[in-house]
């Protein structure tokens, strides 16, 4: 049975952090670094980030998302920057934005989601279209170029009207923050189907996370 106390947990979890991270946090509209040569450890978080595993028209074992753990009591927050050099295999990681902190009462590390700032994903020119009850019309916005992750397998709807077959599937684009999308805008512009916002999140860093669901022909 092991026995110790919590301080002595986490100054043995410190050996196991074998790659190190800089980072750095916006002030103003400035990247101000305030941690460099930081130990720390990444684990692919591919399958238990709640960020869709799959980029579209890439493979699944592509990354977008990671867990990464620092020593307890690091200053690492929703927001910042970081960039992981080294660790196992001297593996080459993309600049991450924190999206979230992970917090638990008895954690040994500080962990955080992180996710790609530039994602090895398919970039896109999109426009949005709005209904306007005073004109009974659309109005256009755009065209954005944006990213898109799109969500398959067992997260998807198959519907069947007038002989055909689609399926509604769920994603998330990466916008920037001043773009003009809201919830209920159609997106024109997207592989496959045709596309309806159902969630705008507040931004994180410089990105905004825009959820979606995509109707797809078959």
């Amino acid at each position: 049975m092991w026995t110790g106390t919590i301080a002595t947990a986490r100054s043995r979890a410190t050996a196991f952090l074998a790659a190190t991270a800089s980072v750095e946090r916006k002030v103003d509209d400035l990247w101000v670094e305030v941690a460099a040569a930081l130990p720390c450890a990444v684990e692919n978080q591919n399958a238990g980030s709640n960020l869709p595993g799959e980029p579209i028209n890439r493979q699944i074992t592509e990354t977008l998302a990671w867990k990464v753990s620092f020593a307890y009591g690091a200053d690492v927050r929703t927001g910042d920057r970081i960039q992981v050099a080294g660790g196992d295999g001297e593996q080459a990681f993309p600049v991450m934005i924190v999206g979230k902190q992970i917090a638990e009462s008895m954690a040994v590390l500080a962990q955080v989601i992180a996710t790609a700032e530039d994602s090895a994903v398919e970039r896109y020119t999109i426009t949005l279209e709005r209904w306007n009850d005073a004109t009974e019309s659309n109005d256009v916005s755009g065209p954005y170029t944006i990213q898109a992750v799109l969500q398959w397998g067992s997260n998807s709807t198959t519907v069947e009207e007038n002989g055909g077959e689609a399926a509604i599937r769920t994603g998330t684009m990466f916008f920037g923050t001043t773009e003009d999308v809201q919830a209920g805008d159609w997106i024109m512009g997207l592989p496959w189907g045709y596309g309806r916002v159902t969630a705008v999140f507040q931004p994180v860093g410089s990105r905004r996370d825009v959820q979606f669901r995509l109707t797809t022909g078959a």
